[in-house]
């Protein structure tokens, strides 16, 4: 799926049947079909800790990774998956902006 990180994270946020894919560089999406958007919400903060109390080791160091989730959800008008995926990264570059290592919901999440 990903890093070792991610892999190691997911296993205590996800169930069977979320879908989760890298979308290229340090960015992943997660599908969490039949979730609430505050259910969302909750398995983002449980996942950005668990990847906060990781650490990967490379190149001889240890590296500490942390990580800015946005979540969004469908909404009435949405036509398209690319509608959340928006969203989503409009409130993850909101999660950076305000320090890095957060979770933001979507103005209507």
């Amino acid at each position: 799926m990903g890093p070792p990180f991610l892999d190691a994270s997911s296993k205590y946020c996800f169930t069977v049947g979320d879908y989760a894919a890298r979308q290229g560089g340090d960015e992943f999406a997660v599908l969490l079909p039949g979730c609430t958007p505050a259910r969302a919400l909750t398995i983002a903060e449980s996942l950005r800790v668990s990847i906060a109390e990781s650490s990967i080791e490379a190149q001889g160091r240890q590296w500490q990774v942390t990580a800015s989730i946005g979540v969004s959800h469908f909404q009435q008008g949405d036509k398209a998956i690319d509608d959340i995926l928006s969203r989503a990264d409009t409130a993850s570059y909101q999660a950076k902006q305000s320090g890095r290592n957060k979770v933001e919901g979507d103005a209507d999440g």
